[in-house]
C-alpha cells in the first residue's frame, strides 16, 4: 500500500527498510502473478497489474501521492477487483496482525485483503475488514515487533470469548483457498523468493 519511508520508518536503520521494502515488493509482486495463476485456472480469466503508489520498491520521501490497494485485477468480463496482498512469514499459522490505517484504506476503495502463503490463501472480505475496525470486537494498539509507530489489529486462529479466523471463515467474511496445481508449481518455481524473511 504504501513504500514511503516517512510512514514506514521504526527502529530500522535507512538501509534495512530500503532493504525490506524492496523484498516485501518484490514478493508482493509473485504473490500476485501466483493469484492470477490461481483465478486463470478456475475459470475467472484476469490481468493483473500495479495499482499502488510504486511497484519498484525504491524508497518514497514524504507525502505518498495516494494510497491505493496493491494490485488491480482486470477479469475477462471487465469487472475489476481490487487487492492489497500482505506478506507473512510461512510458519505463522495461529494468527494475522493488520495495520488499523491499512484496512480503513481498503474499506474506503473496496479493496480485497489478501495473505498468501505456500500452503494456501486467506481474503478478507470488505465486511471482515470493517468487522477488525470495530474496536468494540477487536483491540487496536501498538504491537512493537510489527508496527512500532502504527496501531494495528490482531486476530488469532482461535480466541475464545472473542470473534476468531474460525469464526470469520464460517460466516464466509474470509476465505481461505488452496492453490490450484498451476499456481503450486509456480510458488515451487519460486519459493526462495516467497519464503524468504526480511532482514534484522
Amino acid at each position: 500500500m504504501t513504500a514511503s519511508l516517512d510512514f514506514r520508518r521504526d527502529d530500522r536503520t535507512e538501509k534495512v527498510c530500503a532493504h525490506d521494502i524492496e523484498d516485501y515488493t518484490e514478493r508482493e509482486h509473485y504473490w500476485s502473478i501466483a493469484l492470477r495463476i490461481d483465478f486463470n485456472a478456475h475459470g475467472m480469466d484476469c490481468d493483473v497489474a500495479d495499482y499502488g503508489v510504486d511497484g519498484s520498491g525504491t524508497l518514497i520521501r514524504g507525502k505518498l501521492p495516494n494510497y491505493n490497494a496493491d494490485k488491480k485485477f482486470t477479469f475477462a468480463d471487465g469487472k475489476e477487483m481490487l487487492i492489497e496482498v500482505k506478506t507473512a512469514p510461512e510458519g505463522l499459522e495461529d494468527f494475522f496482525t493488520f495495520k488499523v490505517f491499512c484496512l480503513k484504506k481498503c474499506v474506503e476503495q473496496n479493496a480485497l485483503v489478501c495473505v498468501p502463503q505456500m500452503r494456501g490463501y486467506h481474503l478478507f472480505e470488505v465486511p471482515a475488514l470493517k468487522l477488525l475496525l470495530d474496536k468494540k470486537l477487536f483491540v487496536h494498539k501498538i504491537y512493537r515487533g510489527f508496527s512500532p509507530n502504527d496501531p494495528a489489529v490482531r486476530i488469532w486462529t482461535e480466541e475464545d470469548g472473542r470473534m476468531d479466523m474460525q469464526e470469520m471463515l464460517a460466516q464466509k467474511l474470509v476465505w481461505f483457498k488452496r492453490w490450484s496445481p498451476e499456481a503450486t508449481q509456480f510458488n515451487q518455481n519460486h519459493k526462495e523468493i516467497l519464503t524468504r524473511e526480511r532482514q534484522r
